[in-house]
């Protein structure tokens, strides 16, 4: 399973060493799990993002394609850390670092401006909840939690 992105490559470096990048890169095993489901079970699905353009670096990630048996662990951990926390209510709003545009999460967001402008303030705040211990254990951030 191949998904083209036309994008740049850069935010998907993290995939090397965690195939679904802290619950950000779910569509992937989406994708292989459907391939595996359609497969007659003796095909082996594997699965990768292919950047075709130049500003993607006609790069794959990870740089070689990871089977559906490597990606369901971290995939159905991340499904489930995030699906408990909304059940529960929880789904707090994460900016992610800040970045010179905008916060890393918040860039393709239609609602940005509806949220404050010191969002980072109040997720510094909130991520030392110990309700969603679980969430933030599962963004593995430096300093979390404390």
């Amino acid at each position: 399973v191949l998904d083209y992105k036309t994008g740049s490559s850069g935010q998907y470096g993290a995939l090397k060493n965690d195939p679904v990048d802290r619950g950000r890169r779910l569509q992937l095993p989406v994708y292989a799990l459907a391939a595996g489901g359609a497969s007659d079970g003796a095909t082996t699905v594997r699965a990768a993002y292919w950047f075709v353009s130049t500003r993607g670096g006609f790069k794959l990630a990870p740089e070689s394609p990871v089977s559906l048996d490597e990606l369901l662990g971290e995939f159905r951990s991340a499904v489930a850390t995030i699906a408990s926390g909304v059940h529960r209510g929880l789904f707090p709003a994460n900016p992610g670092k800040d970045s010179r545009r905008s916060f890393e999460n918040c860039g393709y967001c239609d609602f940005q401006s509806l949220c404050p402008s010191y969002r980072d303030v109040a997720w510094s705040r909130k991520r030392g909840d110990e309700r969603l211990a679980a969430y933030v254990d599962l963004l593995k951030e430096e300093g979390a939690g404390s």
